[in-house]
């Protein structure tokens, strides 16, 4: 039995997914919504409430604007946590790395990135994105997922970081959360998902990415290889965020990163190319 939480704002999409998932789950299920249109919480904030108020052992937290395309999902989901007690956190695109660099789950090497969704990008472009050489009906182990579907195995000291304001980094938190906690987290490509909607890089993305590396500095960056992210991997998803705050014109927070690029890397051409951008601001 699983409770599907749902943060909504768009009732036309909640009607739609509630339809969706009444047929194709295929076991016994709550679902639970908060309309977060007047009260506007942080997605860390109605997350927390509606896990309080869930009452079955496993969780699906999901984005209303999906669908599921896979028959028996349910069962699927169910099979894998009870097959491995281990098993803390399932999602459908994630990493094996992140770096201490602030930058998204899919700043990273191509070989280090897990999707399994057909995504719908804003030029009309549909891709699905399923890595070739993943062997059918698997769980990969990763370090980080994304937010678009969450299911856990619901443990009293797990919860979602309400330090993290808004509607970002929330899956990555919750992430490193149940590998601290000495659990799994793992890709599924036996559920396939479809996603409508992609997210946006805007001001409220870099200050939120920004102040996730910093609360979760000590534990980052983390990875599945025996190896440490690469130094170059480190520096290149650096100068990318400073690049990305300039952009957006977020010079406060590009300046913070640069003197934290200062004293964290050898001294380069990329540090006075940035300093000679700033400088004109």
């Amino acid at each position: 039995m699983i409770s599907i939480l749902i943060c909504s704002i768009r009732p036309n999409l909640l009607s739609s997914i509630k339809e969706n998932i009444a047929r194709t789950i295929n076991v016994p299920y709550e679902l639970l919504f908060h309309d977060n249109r007047t009260t506007q919480y942080g997605i860390c904030k109605v997350y927390n409430m509606l896990l309080s108020q869930s009452k079955y052992k496993y969780a699906v937290f999901l984005h209303e604007d999906v669908i599921f395309q896979t028959q028996d999902w349910g069962t699927i989901l169910l099979n894998y946590f009870e097959s491995d007690k281990n098993i803390g956190l399932i999602g459908l695109a994630g990493a094996r790395h992140k770096t201490k660099a602030p930058s998204g789950w899919w700043n990273n090497d191509g070989s280090e990135l897990l999707m399994n969704i057909i995504q719908h990008y804003p030029d009309g472009k549909i891709v699905n994105h399923k890595p070739k050489s993943w062997p059918e009906k698997s769980l990969l182990e990763v370090c980080v997922v994304d937010g678009v579907f969450l299911a856990v195995r619901k443990e009293n000291e797990i919860s979602f970081n309400e330090k993290l304001a808004g509607f970002h980094n929330y899956d990555l938190a919750l992430s490193i959360e149940y590998i601290l906690a000495g659990m799994k987290v793992v890709i599924s490509n036996e559920i396939i998902l479809e996603h409508f909607s992609n997210g946006k890089i805007d001001k409220q993305w870099l200050w939120s990415t920004y102040n996730f590396s910093q609360i979760y500095q000590k534990h980052l960056p983390i990875s599945l290889e025996k190896q440490n992210v690469t130094k170059s991997l480190e520096i290149k998803n650096t100068f990318t965020f400073i690049q990305l705050c300039i952009l957006h014109k977020e010079y406060i927070l590009a300046i913070k990163c640069w003197k934290l690029a200062f004293f964290r890397f050898p001294f380069s051409w990329q540090h006075l190319r940035v300093l000679k951008q700033l400088c004109k601001y």
